[in-house]
């Protein structure tokens, strides 16, 4: 009810909902992955959004400004997370990622997340990603602004996924005298893997609700 009031009052855009709406899912996201972000930020109330990303936030259904929404966040071991708003008619190429390496180098930030209305597939751009990591350990992920409206982890139909440390996984495998490669496999471009932000090899104990045991426990492996 709150929302569609808020929506009749004519004060916002329907770009202002969904990047609102991205926005609170990528700081549950990252919060999720052991960065800290504070309550305030996820819970930033859509006023307090528009004031301080829209490009005139005195004025009524101002357009945001997605480079306000940039910004970067820490471990408690000092690892650093970068992540961009792409503007719309900022063109995603390989100039783009060239210019977003540099910016990475310089911050000494090792993890991105870029965020956009669109994403086309390109073999070059996927080549010079591979070709940033390669050279200096960096870490690029995109996503398309569409894909965060909504945090699929929270979903009643989606079980709970928790990462599990390398120690751990090296725990399970001796305790059930398996390889890596007897464990059931989730895939890279599973919308959870990319939410946590998991690379090929590491592992989720995935908890299910169970009317006889409480808990069914399963593990599966990224490939």
């Amino acid at each position: 009810r709150k929302k569609k009031e808020m929506r009749e009052s004519g004060k916002y855009t329907d770009d202002c909902f969904k990047l609102w709406r991205v926005h609170r899912t990528v700081c549950e996201m990252l919060k999720d992955r052991g960065y800290s972000v504070s309550k305030k930020l996820i819970n930033l109330p859509i006023d307090s959004f528009y004031e301080n990303y829209a490009a005139s936030p005195n004025e009524v259904k101002s357009d945001i400004r997605k480079e306000k929404m940039n910004f970067s966040a820490e471990k408690e071991d000092g690892t650093r997370i970068y992540v961009e708003f792409v503007q719309k008619e900022t063109k995603i190429n390989t100039e783009f990622i060239t210019k977003l390496a540099q910016r990475m180098k310089k911050t000494e930030c090792k993890h991105c997340i870029y965020i956009a209305e669109v994403l086309k597939k390109d073999k070059k751009l996927n080549t010079l990603i591979d070709q940033q990591k390669a050279a200096h350990g960096f870490f690029i992920e995109k996503f398309l602004e569409k894909e965060l409206y909504v945090n699929i982890t929270r979903h009643d139909l989606v079980p709970e996924h928790r990462p599990m440390k390398k120690e751990d996984i090296k725990v399970l495998l001796d305790k059930y005298k398996l390889n890596q490669s007897q464990l059931p496999r989730i895939k890279l471009e599973d919308p959870v893997t990319r939410y946590f932000g998991l690379r090929e090899g590491d592992v989720f104990k995935i908890i299910r609700p169970s009317e006889t045991a409480g808990q069914y426990v399963t593990y599966r492996i990224v490939v």
